[in-house]
């Protein structure tokens, strides 16, 4: 997988990754997986590779704000977030029969790959950006 997406990014193409490599019950940020930013750091990235962090925020779910750590807020973010036991497509038609949901994008300044020294610095910075961003948004 690693040689096409190189392939596709020397193509010019942008690539989208979720970091944290799966799902979670919304509530917060998860580690990010410092596998997934080996491509970037193994000889492969051109020169000139950027990546841009961004947090993703779920302001409102279903017509009600999103915000606290009590159960009608998870209730909420199971709404979006598929996570744990859950059946994938009794979730999406769930989701689908909401009102929707209302996000907040922030993003992050971009930054060159090859200022980094390794893929766990990639990784780190990235994570800490992010997670400043939704401790930032949601204190």
């Amino acid at each position: 997988a690693g040689a096409q997406i190189s392939q596709h990014m020397d193509q010019g193409d942008r690539l989208l990754m979720f970091a944290e490599g799966t799902s979670s019950d919304g509530a917060g940020i998860l580690p990010f997986r410092s596998s997934l930013f080996e491509f970037l750091t193994a000889n492969r990235a051109g020169e000139g590779t950027k990546i841009q962090p961004f947090t993703l925020l779920i302001k409102c779910a279903d017509g009600q704000l999103v915000n606290g750590s009590n159960s009608k807020t998870q209730s909420l973010r199971d709404l979006y977030a598929w996570h744990g036991d859950m059946d994938l497509l009794p979730h999406i038609w769930t989701f689908a029969c909401s009102k929707g949901a209302v996000i907040e994008l922030i993003f992050h300044p971009a930054f060159d790959v090859n200022m980094t020294d390794s893929r766990k610095t990639l990784c780190q910075k990235s994570h800490d950006l992010v997670v400043a961003g939704y401790q930032h948004h949601t204190s």
